[in-house]
């Protein structure tokens, strides 16, 4: 045989060689992506201001999600979601911001059509998508009402039977639950003092 007939084996043999490692790769990379599955970020953005809007501190984190039946529920129609929270406090017997009977004194941000009237919840938050409706943003204040720490956040929603309707899971109506959506500690612990106003921006994104 000539040499030259060995030389296009050869390249012959190295060309399927090359193409088996990468159709190799192909499938390693499609089952990494697999084993990864669906991940849900919380992007925080928290800032607190003296009553006369200085800026004291401005902190931003990431949290994830807390318990997957947050998402089953809706998913698989089996609850109505209905009012969006978001909850920041002190955790491991600290002083939270708001005076409250929650432990940890949680300052509650809430939606306007809440029917609570505790001093601790504030009924101003907002609900919206952004980026074609791939992320939810909710967005609120509150005002501290004594000395304390946040050194804990969580996004919540109310969850009634399917049969309610969404515009109608409210508090504790209609056989409502809470279910943590997100939720994370903060280390180092943000400082609040007496009167000082927290603002509150949480980003859920989906990857």
């Amino acid at each position: 045989m000539t040499d030259s007939f060995f030389r296009v084996n050869a390249a012959f043999l190295l060309a399927v060689a090359l193409c088996a490692n990468a159709q190799g790769a192909t499938r390693a990379k499609h089952v990494g992506g697999l084993r990864e599955g669906i991940k849900v970020h919380g992007h925080w953005t928290i800032e607190v201001r003296n009553p006369d809007g200085e800026l004291v501190t401005r902190r931003e984190f990431e949290n994830s999600l807390n318990d997957p039946q947050a998402l089953v529920g809706p998913i698989s129609r089996t609850v109505s979601i209905g009012l969006w929270e978001v909850d920041v406090g002190a955790t491991g017997g600290g002083a939270g911001p708001c005076v409250s009977n929650i432990p940890g004194g949680f300052c509650s941000i809430i939606e306007p059509n809440s029917t609570a009237t505790s001093s601790f919840f504030f009924k101003n938050l907002t609900v919206n998508t952004t980026n074609s409706g791939a992320q939810l943003v909710l967005s609120g204040s509150a005002t501290a009402s004594q000395n304390g720490s946040i050194n804990n956040v969580q996004t919540g929603s109310r969850r009634c039977p399917s049969s309610v309707l969404p515009a109608n899971c409210l508090d504790n109506t209609q056989g409502s639950t809470i279910v943590t959506f997100t939720e994370t500690g903060i280390f180092p612990a943000i400082p609040i003092s007496n009167g000082q106003l927290i603002l509150v921006t949480v980003t859920i994104s989906f990857s």
